[in-house]
Parts: structure tokens; sequence; C-alpha cells
């Protein structure tokens, strides 16, 4: 093993009409949460923060993020949120923050009465034209197969997400095995690359999903052979994975995926000459989340 990552996204009530989601990442060398703290059904965030514990060449610091508050954190908000993360340009927690208004988004079925729906079924519908053509599922949801949904108020811990990647050496490149576990799907990848990144050979399963449509975007990750998912952007990602056709979870696993096997090729093989991968990743700063 040379590189292992886990980022680690929990949404849990707090009572008082309030949400709050917290985001972890974990690494050999770092150590960084962000959390913000919604209120409901405005799902405005009314305070957040971050806090580093470590990260090489920085000291244990924490802050909050005056900016956000009053900052809806749900679907289309992407405009408001970039101007209120501008400060935050570059900072290791700003990823984490996304990963929390992702959570919230996640989490609202679970509290589909206060935002104003009267059932599970209306709740289903809602949410079906909010989100119609992001995915394959989402533009085909008159496919789905007949079921019935049941989303129980929780307390507690509301929603749980997980991606770990764990990158392994071996001497003609890297195996790496990816992970998306959350409330509502989980799925995994195994992936061979090269030195430089390169994928030789993908292969991945869904083993919980909403809807069987769901798994056939699997598929997709075969797409990923001879591309250098190292550095990859993540708008070229999805070209490849997501869109109407693909799977934001699927981007999301292998977007991480990316990140980490470009982190391990560049603290590990760089001084022996290959170059940076930073020159196809674009900047994070204006992709924001649909879920």
């Amino acid at each position: 093993m040379i590189e292992q990552s886990d980022v680690v996204l929990s949404v849990h009530d707090e009572g008082e009409n309030a949400l709050r989601a917290d985001c972890v990442l974990l690494e050999p060398d770092r150590e960084i949460s962000a959390w913000i703290r919604v209120g409901v059904p405005d799902l405005r965030i009314r305070d957040a923060g971050w806090e580093i514990y470590r990260l090489p060449g920085e000291k244990y610091a924490f802050g909050r993020i005056p900016e956000l508050k009053g900052v809806k954190a749900y679907l289309n908000a992407g405009p408001e949120l970039s101007a209120a993360l501008v400060p935050l340009a570059g900072h290791p927690c700003r990823p984490l923050i996304l990963e929390c208004v992702r959570g919230v988004i996640q989490s609202d079925c679970f509290i589909f009465r206060e935002l104003g729906y009267a059932s599970e079924q209306d709740y289903d519908r809602g949410f079906a034209e909010l989100y119609k053509n992001s995915c394959l599922s989402y533009s085909n949801a008159d496919e789905w197969e007949p079921r019935e949904r049941f989303f129980p108020r929780r307390k507690g811990v509301v929603f749980t997400r997980v991606i770990s990647v764990l990158v392994e050496d071996e001497p003609d490149g890297y195996r790496l095995a990816v992970g998306f576990r959350d409330t509502h799907q989980q799925l995994n990848a195994r992936l061979r690359t090269d030195r430089s990144g390169t994928v030789l050979d993908a292969e991945g399963n869904f083993t919980l999903y909403p809807d069987v449509l769901c798994t056939k975007t699997m598929a997709l990750i075969k797409n990923l052979a001879g591309l250098r998912l190292a550095g990859m952007s993540k708008g070229k990602l999805g070209a490849i994975v997501g869109g109407p056709s693909g799977c934001d979870h699927l981007l999301s696993m292998l977007y991480r995926a990316g990140e980490t096997l470009g982190s391990a090729i560049e603290r590990d093989l760089r001084p022996s000459g290959f170059e940076p991968l930073s020159g196809d990743r674009e900047n994070e700063q204006g992709r924001l989340p649909r879920i």
C-alpha cells in the first residue's frame, strides 16, 4: 500500500429544527474536518466551520465561515454557494463543505413532511422533477420498478456516506480498490493503472441501489481504459460516467480515486521524471453540488 484515503460524511438531527452535517478527510498525513448547521425546513445555513488537525506544514487550526450564514444548502443553490465560498478558494476545507451540502440534500427524504410533501410517494414525484435528466435513473423515472418507499423520521444519525480509496503498488503500476457506501446506495470498483495513472482495466458493481436502472451505469467504467485517471478533471470524468446516462455517485467515487492516485504518484514518483498531474485538473472552485 502506498496511499489510503477516506472521506466520511454524516448528518445528524440536532433537534430545534436543525440538521448538522460533518465531513472528515482522513489520510496518513492529513486529517481535516468541516461542518454546517442548517435550519429545517428552510435548509439555510445557520453556522459553519472547519478544523485542521493534521496537514503537512500546518499546525492545528480552526475557524468559522460567516459568509455561509443564510445560504441555502440544497439543489440549485450553486451561484449562492459559489459567491459565499470565494474567500475559501484553495482552502483544504472547501471540498468538505460541499460534501456537507450534498449530505443535506441526501437527507431530505427523511424530513419530507417538514419540506411540504404529503407522503413518500409525493416526495418521490417532486424530487424526480427537481432532479430530472441528472442521471440515468432520473432521466427514466417512468421506467422505475413499482416500489413502496418508507422514510421514517430519523433521530440521531440521519445520513451517512463513506468514500474509501486504497492504492497499492505493483511492479508495473498500481491497483486501486474503491468503495462508495451511503444510506441509499453502495458501489465498489477495482482498477489497474500503469505508472502514469492511465487505466489498464476497471470493473465494479452495485450492492445497494434505489432502482435497478442505477446498476446499468457501472458498464461506463470500462470507458476509462486507456485514459489517465490520475489528475483527470471532474468535468472530463463526468462526460464519461456522469450526466443523463451516468451516475453522480459513480462520478464522485472515481474522481476521489483519481485524486488519491494522483497524490500517490506526485509524492512517490515525480522525482523520477514523471510530469506533474495538475495540468488536466480543473479548478474545483466553480464546481458545486447537485447531489
